[in-house]
This record gives C-alpha cells, sequence and structure tokens, in this order.
C-alpha cells in the first residue's frame, strides 16, 4: 500500500537522522540525571517528575518543531511527481508524513518518560498521586501531539522548510500570551507546566482538565483535517 510504503520509508528516514539520533542521546543523558535527582531524598518527587515531563513541551518542542516542520517542504519537488503519476494520493501522503512524526516523537517521549518516571517514584520521597501523574501524562503528550500536527500543517502551507518551522516556533512561544487575551490559560502551555507540581502531587479539578484535553484534543485534530484539506487543493 502506499500509505505503509511512504510510512515505512519516513520512519527509517528518521531513525537514520543525525537530529533525531543526538536528541534521543539527550533525553537519556536528561533522564540519567533526573534519576540522579531522584535520589535526593530533599527534593520532593512531584517537583522531580514535573521538572523532567515539562521539559518536553517547552525544551524539546524546539527539536519536534524541526523534526516535524519539514515533513512535507522538504520534499516538494518529489512529491509532486509521484501523486501526478497517481502513485500516491494527497491524502495518503500526508496522512503517512504526519503518523511517522507522531510516531517518533510519542514514541520517544514516552519510551523515556515511563521507564524513568517509576524509578523515579521509587526513589523519591513526597506526596504523589497516581492519578494525577497520569494526568500529566496525558497533557504533555497531547501537547506534543498538537506542536507535531502544526509542524506538519506549515510544512504543508509553506514550500520552504525553514519558514514553517520559524512560523511555528513563533506561535508556540506566543501561545501563553495569546491564551491570556482570550481568557484561556487552560489552553496555555506554560500554564499548564507550573501547574504539574500540584497536579501530580492530587491537587487538581477534574473538569478543568476534561476542559483542557478537549482544547488540545480539538486543535489537533482541527489540524490534522486542515492539513489534508489544503494539501488535497494545494497546486504542485
Amino acid at each position: 500500500m502506499p500509505f505503509q510504503a511512504v510510512l515505512t520509508t519516513d520512519l527509517r528516514s528518521m531513525i537514520r537522522s543525525w537530529l533525531v539520533r543526538i536528541w534521543l542521546i539527550l533525553i537519556a543523558a536528561q533522564s540519567l540525571f533526573m534519576i540522579a535527582v531522584s535520589l535526593d531524598e530533599e527534593t520532593p518527587v512531584a517537583e522531580t517528575l514535573a521538572g523532567y515531563l515539562g521539559l518536553f513541551p517547552l525544551v524539546w518542542s524546539t527539536v519536534v518543531i524541526i523534526v516535524s516542520g519539514g515533513a512535507v517542504s522538504s520534499e516538494s519537488g518529489v512529491v509532486a511527481d509521484s501523486i501526478l503519476s497517481k502513485a500516491i494520493t494527497r491524502t495518503e501522503y500526508v496522512a503517512a508524513k504526519l503518523t511517522s512524526r507522531l510516531i517518533v516523537v510519542l514514541g520517544a517521549f514516552l519510551a523515556a518518560t515511563i521507564p524513568v518516571s517509576y524509578i523515579i517514584t521509587e526513589n523519591a520521597s513526597g506526596p504523589l498521586d497516581n492519578a494525577g501523574l497520569r494526568w500529566a501524562f496525558i497533557l504533555v503528550g497531547l501537547m506534543l501531539t498538537l506542536l507535531t500536527c502544526l509542524s506538519v500543517a506549515f510544512s504543508a502551507l509553506f514550500n520552504r522548510t525553514m519558514v514553517a518551522i520559524v512560523v511555528v516556533w513563533f506561535a508556540w512561544y506566543i501561545a501563553g500570551s495569546v491564551t491570556a487575551l482570550f481568557n484561556a490559560d487552560y489552553l496555555s502551555p506554560l500554564v499548564i507546566i507550573d501547574n504539574l507540581p500540584t497536579l501530580i502531587e492530587g491537587s487538581y479539578d477534574t473538569d478543568e482538565l476534561l476542559r483542557t484535553m478537549v482544547g488540545f484534543g480539538g486543535l489537533a485534530i482541527g489540524a490534522m483535517l486542515a492539513t489534508i484539506w489544503h494539501f488535497g487543493h494545494k497546486d504542485l
């Protein structure tokens, strides 16, 4: 199937990418450092976990944007021939590119954070709510999903990869100001990251969390659909 072929090829190219490899090495180094921090009994477990999880949408977001921002634009010349020759449909191509990026980003996030979080909870002390920790995983995962979808969307919108990367990076880092302007702090990445320690300790409003989850999920789905629609009508 064309979708599977593009997906497999794209995953292999990202695995061979030096950027992805260096990113994984840095995540591993960061994980070891956070495990060492957890051995300090004076550091509460919630703060350690929050600091570890928060680095993904805060610091590693730049890598996510670079990895996903060139998904479509970097192959604008090659894909035109494939689509025009009917080797693959536009929807299949965009869907494969988006899926491969989500697999890499969320795969790296979960592969690192699940075992490391378990080790940290075993070593560190302090109040910890398992349900709150699960909510923290969900929220951070949704932020990474939205960021990946937006990066691929702008990669399909612009033919130049650098333009797509700069636009998404700028939009992501001013998101806090925009959400504050519209009284939507529940969608602000910075506010969510700041609240991770109390969330992991068990102090949270379930309705507020559900609203955040629906908000991020809706924006991610909207970005996916908009990308497919735009690329389907774009002149190649």
